[in-house]
Order: structure tokens, then C-alpha cells, then sequence
């Protein structure tokens, strides 16, 4: 019992001296937070011992009631007769419920070498909330999303109070490069007691949404307007190139004198395209009637066509660029056109019935000429009904020497002399010649006879040719 008693003073007369080497103190020891809200105060260790000494730092307890209470680090090394300074944090949880009395903590500053040497203080809490609801928690389905998407925006809204709230706003906003893209604002109001309900706002990007990053911003108010809770969050649109590899659009309108062609390339991307070339192939053979609005940049022959490339230098997102030429057939039809004269007339020469009449090119005065008219029918199949007739002029005297083939008729008139020969029949590959002389009243230097005329049948149908006169 003596023992005990003496031990008992013993440490009566110490603590003066060890709370002698240790002095602690607040900045502040009373402290109101709002929920979601942090508080900082400032401790302050002086170490009055004629060492370095290294202190820990414990607070009891660490957290109660959703409000937690830390140092800013466990222990600190403090020179002889120095101080040192360590924050201390004073943290509400967002549901953290408003208390009528306040919260003790209790701050204990120990010796780490010498355990008896410490020094307590205490620390009360008062917790206050700006409302009884909060933003508990606001998530986005995925981070990353593709232009015509639709975000889908989930905030959730936790009532703490015994009771239905009354009535706040919600404003969601959607923003990139700080401007703002969409806005939603949902009235809240009779949120059961301690419940929670979710809010969900859908939006849905554009074809060309700009990609890269937006923000989300989900804003708790009371019905003045004023802030009570916030929380952000951020998502990203990719960046989509997407030109096609030869046209979006191609429109053929075929008319009677062209055939008319628009081409339409669109970016259906959301970004900006670099240089490209809108290729356009048509067959070699009407390059000749191709005639484009915007003159081609470039043109090559690929395999049997004719390659027109125009140069693009950049489309934005959705911008259109339009080609437009055309065709020109009416080219087309005069080139048909005078092939199939020329094939017509070769024919008609090659396999027709042509008549040939030949004569010399001068004559004298009294000179006996020999004029001949040369039936040819070049064609496979016969004629029928030919009547070949000429004409002598007045300024010639008609001999009555003829060849094989003498004339059906001969009629003199004032003017000349009509001949007149008839045959019923030319085969195919047949031909006849038919002569009678003349001679000029007077010399002629160029001698110009009138052309004969042939009239036949063939296939029914009755045909009428003049002579190729040539002078010999």
C-alpha cells in the first residue's frame, strides 16, 4: 500500500515535466463543416526538449456519424526547441446528416522515443447541410462514342432526411471547348425519406458531331437559383473519316441530244478531309463527245477507258461537292450520219447500177466525135425497165452512126437532139455501152456536154441516176 501511494506522487511530480518538453495547439478546436465539404485546420508541435525528437500524431476516432478526421501525415521529426506545423483534415461525407450537438475527436502528440512524453487536444465537429438532398453519385454509360450516338447521362439523387424533399432543380449540362451544347433541367421534388432516385438524360449526337472531348456538368439548386451540389464528369467522340471511294450519289439523265451525268461526293465523316480525286472512267471511243462543267485536273487511259480525275482540296464534315458533264450525242449522230453516207455512196458505187458518159474534152469545127454512155449494173441482183436518155445541144450535128445499140428514140428539136435507149432487162454484173457520133458546128476549145439520165427498176421501186461525165 506504501508502495502504491509513493508510485501515484511519483508521477504527479513528473507530469509537470514531461508536459514541460511537449506543447501542442489548434488553429482552431471548433470547427462547422457542410456535408460534401472539407475543412482544414492547422496543428502546431513545438518540441521543448534539448533534442531531435520524432512525434507521432493519432486522432480518436478516425471517422463517426459519416465524418472522418486525418492528419496530413502520421509522425514528424522536430529539432531541439523547434515546431512544426501539420494540417489536419476535417471531411463530411455528401450524406453525412446534419447534428444538433457537435463531434469530438480527440488529438493525441506522442514521443516516439519517449512514449509518456504527449499532449491532447480536442477537436469538435459541427456538421451542417446547404440541403437535405445531394448529387450522390453521376455516371455516363461509356467514355467513348461514335458521331449519331445517343450519351446516355445517369445522376442519382439521395434524399437524407426523414422526410419527402421539397422541391430543387436539376441542370445537366453538356459543354466542348467551353461552349455549351445541350442543357436539360429537370424539376426534383418528393424524393421519399432516405431513398434515392435516378434522373437519366439522353443525347443524341449528330451525323457530324466535332469530335473530341465533352464535358458534363450535373448541377443540384434550390428554386432561388443557387448552387447546392455538383459533380462532372467527361466523354469523347471519335474522329471519323468517311469519303467514299467513288461517289455518294451518281444521277444519269439521258435526253435526245445528251446524256447528261452529275456525280455527288459528300464527307459523311466528322472531320475535315485532305486532298483527294474524284475519278470518273467512260469508254475511249466517246472521249470525243465528253464535255465536263469543271475541266478535269487529269486524264489517262486505263485499259479501254478514259480516265477524268478531278482534284478535291478538302470537304468539311458534311460539305458536297458536285461533277457534272455530259455526253453530247448529237456529235455522236453527225458522225453516224456521215459514216453512213459514206458507207451508202461506197456502196451505191461498189454494188449499184452507176452510167458512165465519157467524151473528148476539145473539138473542131466539123471534127467527128465519138460520145459513150457506159451501163453498168455492179450489184448481184437484175434491173429491169431501164431507159437510159441524152441530150446533143444544138451546137452539133447528130450522125446517124451508132453502136451495137441504137437508140428507142431520136427526137430533133430546136435546142438538140433527144436519145433515147430502152432495155428490159440488166443482170447482175451486166453492163452495156451505148455510142453515137457528133460533130461541132464551130471549134470548142472545152468541150461541156449535158449529163445523162437513167431511170430503172430494181426491187420494185423505180430509181433515176445521172451520169459521171468524163472528158478523155
Amino acid at each position: 500500500m506504501k508502495k502504491t501511494i509513493l508510485t501515484f506522487f511519483t508521477i504527479l511530480l513528473l507530469i509537470p515535466f514531461v508536459s514541460a518538453q511537449l506543447e501542442i495547439d489548434l488553429s482552431k478546436s471548433y470547427v462547422e463543416v457542410f456535408s460534401e465539404e472539407t475543412k482544414i485546420i492547422e496543428l502546431t508541435i513545438k518540441n521543448l526538449q534539448s533534442k531531435t525528437d520524432t512525434f507521432l500524431i493519432n486522432i480518436l476516432p478516425p471517422a463517426q456519424q459519416k465524418v472522418s478526421a486525418y492528419p496530413q501525415q502520421n509522425s514528424v521529426e522536430i529539432y531541439a526547441n523547434s515546431s512544426a506545423s501539420i494540417k489536419i483534415y476535417l471531411s463530411a461525407d455528401p450524406a453525412a446528416e446534419q447534428t444538433g450537438s457537435p463531434l469530438f475527436f480527440n488529438l493525441t502528440v506522442s514521443s516516439l522515443t519517449q512514449p509518456e512524453i504527449q499532449a491532447n487536444k480536442e477537436i469538435k465537429v459541427l456538421v451542417l447541410r446547404k440541403a437535405p438532398i445531394f448529387i450522390k453519385e453521376m455516371k455516363i454509360e461509356k467514355n467513348v462514342y461514335d458521331p449519331s450516338e445517343t450519351v446516355r447521362i445517369i445522376t442519382s439523387i439521395q434524399n437524407t432526411a426523414d422526410r419527402p424533399c421539397e422541391e430543387y432543380i436539376l441542370e445537366t449540362i453538356i459543354e466542348k471547348e467551353r461552349e455549351m451544347v445541350k442543357t436539360f433541367r429537370e424539376s426534383v421534388v418528393n424524393i421519399p425519406a432516405k431513398s434515392i432516385k435516378n434522373y437519366v438524360f439522353e443525347y443524341i449526337l449528330g451525323k457530324y458531331a466535332p469530335y473530341g472531348s465533352y464535358f458534363v456538368t450535373s448541377v443540384l439548386k434550390d428554386k432561388s437559383n443557387v448552387k447546392l451540389y455538383e459533380k462532372k464528369l467527361s466523354f469523347t467522340v471519335r474522329a471519323i473519316s468517311k469519303i467514299p471511294s467513288e461517289y455518294t450519289e451518281k444521277k444519269t439523265e439521258i435526253k435526245l441530244l445528251a446524256v447528261y451525268v452529275t456525280i455527288k461526293v459528300k464527307n459523311e465523316g466528322n472531320i475535315a478531309t485532305g486532298e483527294f480525286y474524284i475519278t470518273e472512267k467512260i469508254p475511249i471511243f466517246a472521249k470525243d463527245f465528253f464535255e465536263p462543267e469543271i475541266k478535269p485536273t487529269k486524264q489517262e487511259i486505263v485499259e479501254n477507258d478514259m480516265a477524268y480525275s478531278w482534284l478535291v482540296s478538302s470537304l468539311e464534315p458534311g460539305e458536297e461537292i458536285e461533277i457534272k458533264y455530259q455526253i453530247v450525242l448529237w456529235k455522236a449522230y453527225a458522225l453516224l450520219a456521215s459514216i453512213a453516207i459514206i458507207v451508202y455512196v461506197a456502196f451505191k458505187y461498189a454494188f449499184g447500177v452507176s452510167l458512165t458518159k465519157t467524151f473528148p474534152k476539145s473539138a473542131k469545127k466539123e471534127e467527128e466525135i465519138t460520145i459513150s454512155l457506159e451501163v453498168k449494173n455492179k450489184g448481184l441482183g437484175e434491173v429491169k425497165e431501164i431507159y437510159v436518155a441524152d441530150f446533143l445541144p444544138s451546137n452539133f450535128k447528130l450522125l446517124s452512126k451508132f453502136g451495137t445499140v441504137k437508140p428507142y428514140s431520136v427526137k430533133t428539136k430546136e435546142k438538140g437532139a433527144a436519145l433515147m435507149w430502152k432495155f428490159d432487162v440488166l443482170k447482175g454484173r451486166e453492163e452495156a455501152v451505148l455510142v453515137y457520133t457528133a460533130k461541132p458546128l464551130a471549134d470548142i476549145k472545152r468541150l461541156e456536154l449535158p449529163k445523162a439520165k437513167m431511170m430503172y427498176v430494181s426491187k420494185g421501186k423505180k430509181k433515176i441516176i445521172l451520169s459521171r461525165n468524163f472528158m478523155k
